[in-house]
């Protein structure tokens, strides 16, 4: 989704860079992803084996947001990730995700 709205994606971009408010409640969103996704791993004690899970949660979905990010403002420069199709984009920072957080064997996931 995020190629086909590159476009969209780069002006709130860019003007989140110069507006203060908008980087706000661009930060809020951000932390709201992660509060969820926080609530929904955290509820079942054990399962994120990182040293400290709400920071690895925290930093995480940064890191996935700083992903699409990157890839929306400078395009598919890395040649591995061009390559990649949408879906297999999402298969790889799903298990980035997965594997930061140590729960990649509680998905099933390699």
């Amino acid at each position: 989704v995020f190629r086909q709205r590159r476009a969209l994606i780069r002006a709130f971009v860019g003007r989140a860079v110069q507006d203060a408010q908008f980087r706000g409640a661009a930060l809020a969103f951000e932390h709201e992803v992660a509060e969820l996704a926080g609530g929904l791993l955290l509820a079942a004690p054990g399962v994120v084996r990182h040293p400290d899970p709400p920071l690895a949660i925290r930093l995480a979905v940064a890191i996935v947001f700083g992903s699409m990010i990157a890839s929306t403002l400078f395009g598919d420069v890395r040649q591995d990730f061009a390559q990649l199709d949408d879906d297999s984009v999402a298969d790889e920072l799903a298990r980035n995700f997965l594997g930061y957080l140590s729960l990649d064997e509680a998905f099933g996931r390699t």
